[in-house]
């Protein structure tokens, strides 16, 4: 018999047979206790109400009247919670008409209304807003909300560093009652100390409490201690790796709390499952604690140890749990924007900078003139591959050496074209691109300000007044791990990105720096990318992987932002543009000129393929990327914007190229699978048209 009880600490304690030891253990934050016998230790969640809600329904265990009580009590506060998020649904989500918010000094927009009713109704929430929507707003008033509402007079409010000034800013611009704004000292021994006591706030004011992620580590202890009423995170995708100790100390916070937020635009990173640890602090139930669980539900794995994600499960599983405490909206969706446009910058490569680059992907070493540059890891490999394609390498015992400078010209040439009738921001990945930059704009008189890592904080929270309102200043030179969280950079329309960012979260948080609430004039980002090189690879790698981000947060959501009048009129209007037989103006245009191709942000949606580039990755027994890589070798063209076709037969004949070329790819003395398929690939992206016209007759 499996037995049921509370232990005086309590916590569960389920005492099993042998023959349900397997089951026991996989209830969540199950602990076997061997000492005293064969009993699990288990948490009071709900989570772990519902796993094992079947085995009580059918009396496999049996509780006793104190575990039966327990058990009743949790589920009970299931269904209130249930009952709450189908509240917050239905009027906030699918049906909403109309509201006010309380306590702030400013109108709201109609979705801040819509995510303040949303988030008040429930206890822990995430407010997905794309960057540039105001979510800020939507936290304070909530802080607002809950003092009134909840008793709550400590909050704390977790950001980036870089985003620590703007909330005492934001709050003095929006809130309309009594508050004090502290942040936590610097050294890590010093107490807490506060302006003012709890007792001294007048009437029914609130103590906020400021501090950034990394200095969570050390005071995570001092925070818990100060007994907190409400936590946000800001920024909360800096969680989103569940080991770090950030992530674990955020973790250990929200178990001590029950209102929580958690803000962000970029709720997934590169991965779906960068969700996980973010639901881990906001709220267990929605996807539990238990990472195996996790994984066996809505994760395939495979590759080294089986510890590789190869796919996922069931999204639509994974987006209805995901959106189940969440509010999400778009800029497209709730504000009368500009227009976004992409456009890219072709370089072709000379024959040094071709040769130096070849050498180290193929063999992971080079000279560059009588330097030697040599890696020993991928990752580093990738590092130096970006470092040359900009035209400046660092080489092996330390100094850095000039590969080229063909991407610096295009931008000089760029620079010396823009008209400055508004200002540029140019997006860095390395310091030394940096100083290239900044010597171009000393050597052209162009004013210019510095954003990087090695910018003082106090220096940090003037730069955002001083581009806006110094007419002496053109250039913004930021550095993309610097500058992406929390600024506004409206006074500029053209943003340039010097180098590539592998970080899909970096890219989008700095785009949204120039493209947010007032911008009046349409923004165009270019991209400097080399021919044949990373360049390409990344950008790509990014716009796929968005595709996949969009498909979970926006178009699964299940609701829409839009009026039903607005809704009425996109049905009229592709109505009559089907009586007509007239088509919508094409977005995407080329200039062969400059060989660059504009695109509009805003993408028709597509019919998903049948048969993908990883299912003939699957057949042919490789990597999804070395046959991406093989692919463009072997000259295919892409059936459509992605590697995808509309059956396996259609296929077939591409499938059958693909493995004749990994089976002649090595030598008689070295197997074609130890060479890896992407070594091929510089050499055969920059192989033109002409001669692949004389590779065709000489073989006739």
């Amino acid at each position: 018999m499996n037995l049921l009880d509370v232990d005086p600490r309590g916590k569960l304690k389920l005492e099993f047979d042998d023959d349900f030891r397997s089951v026991a253990e996989s209830f969540p934050t199950s602990r076997y206790r061997p000492r005293m016998g064969d009993i699990m230790s288990l948490q009071p969640l709900i989570e772990v109400w519902k796993q094992m809600k079947p085995y009580l329904d059918n009396e496999t265990i049996i509780p006793t009247s104190t575990a039966e009580h327990l058990m009743k009590r949790l589920a009970k506060s299931y269904r209130t919670h249930r009952r709450q998020v189908r509240s917050a649904e239905l009027n906030f989500k699918h049906n909403f008409t109309g509201g006010t918010i309380p306590g702030m000094k400013t109108v709201p927009m109609e979705h801040q209304v819509r995510a303040f009713g949303f988030a008040s109704t429930i206890d822990a929430s995430a407010l997905l807003m794309e960057q540039g929507t105001a979510k800020t707003y939507v936290a304070i008033a909530m802080i607002y909300h809950r003092m009134i509402h909840n008793g709550v007079r400590k909050v704390v409010v977790v950001t980036p560093k870089s985003v620590l000034p703007i909330w005492p800013k934001e709050l003095a611009k929006h809130a309309d009652f009594e508050y004090t704004v502290d942040r936590v000292p610097k050294n890590p021994h010093t107490p807490l100390r506060f302006s003012v006591t709890l007792e001294q706030v007048f009437g029914n004011g609130v103590q906020i409490l400021m501090i950034n992620y990394d200095k969570m580590v050390s005071r995570k202890k001092d925070i818990i201690k100060w007994e907190p009423d409400m936590v946000i995170l800001d920024e909360s995708h800096r969680i989103k790796t569940r080991r770090v100790k950030r992530s674990k100390a955020c973790h250990m916070l929200g178990r001590e709390v029950q209102y929580k937020l958690i803000l962000t635009g970029t709720l997934l990173g590169q991965q779906l499952v960068d969700a996980f640890s973010q639901y881990l602090f906001l709220d267990s139930n929605v996807f539990g604690r238990n990472w195996k669980n996790f994984e066996e539900k809505h994760l395939k794995m495979g590759g080294f140890k089986g510890k590789v994600i190869k796919g996922y499960k069931d999204i639509d599983l994974f987006a209805k749990e995901l959106h189940s405490i969440a509010f999400r909206c778009t800029k497209e969706d709730c504000l009368d924007l500009p227009d976004q446009i992409d456009e890219n910058l072709y370089i072709e490569p000379d024959p040094t900078t071709k040769k130096i680059y070849n050498e180290l992907d193929l063999d992971f070493i080079t000279d560059i003139g009588g330097e030697e540059l040599s890696v020993d890891l991928v990752i580093s490999k990738m590092i130096k591959l970006r470092q040359i394609t900009g035209g400046l390498v660092r080489v092996d015992d330390g100094q850095l050496a000039t590969v080229s400078n063909r991407k610096l010209s295009v931008l000089e040439d760029f620079i010396l074209c823009h008209t400055f009738k508004r200002k540029m921001v140019i997006v860095c990945s390395f310091t030394h691109e940096i100083q290239l930059v900044k010597d171009l704009c000393v050597r052209r008189n162009h004013g210019f300000l510095i954003l990087n890592g090695q910018t003082p904080e106090h220096e940090r929270e003037n730069i955002e007044k001083l581009f806006t309102e110094d007419f002496s200043i053109d250039i913004l030179i930021m550095q993309v791990d610097t500058g992406g969280e929390g600024l506004d950079f409206t006074a500029a329309d053209t943003m340039v990105f010097y180098s590539p960012t592998f970080s899909m979260i970096k890219y989008y948080q700095v785009k949204a720096r120039v493209h947010r609430i007032g911008q009046f004039n349409p923004v165009t980002y270019y991209h400097l990318l080399m021919e044949g090189t990373i360049d390409e690879d990344i950008l790509n790698f990014i716009q796929e992987y968005g595709d996949i981000t969009s498909q979970v947060l926006d178009e699964k959501k299940g609701y829409n932002m839009k009026s039903d009048i607005e809704k009425a009129l996109d049905k009229v209007s592709k109505d009559i543009l089907k009586k007509r037989k007239l088509k919508p103006k094409r977005e995407e245009t080329t200039m062969a000129k400059k060989k660059v191709v504009v695109k509009a942000k805003a993408k028709a949606p597509t019919e998903k393929p049948a048969y993908t580039a990883t299912d003939m990755a699957v057949a042919a027994g490789v990597e999804p990327t070395h046959l991406r890589a093989a692919l463009r070798a072997i000259g295919a063209e892409k059936p459509g914007k992605s590697w995808g076709w509309s059956s396996a037969k259609a296929a077939a004949p591409l499938l059958k190229e693909v493995k004749e070329y990994f089976k002649n790819l090595g030598s008689p003395g070295r197997p074609g699978g130890k060479k890896k398929a992407v070594a091929k690939k510089p050499t055969a992206k920059k192989v033109t048209k002409k001669k692949v016209v004389k590779k065709k007759k000489t073989e006739k």
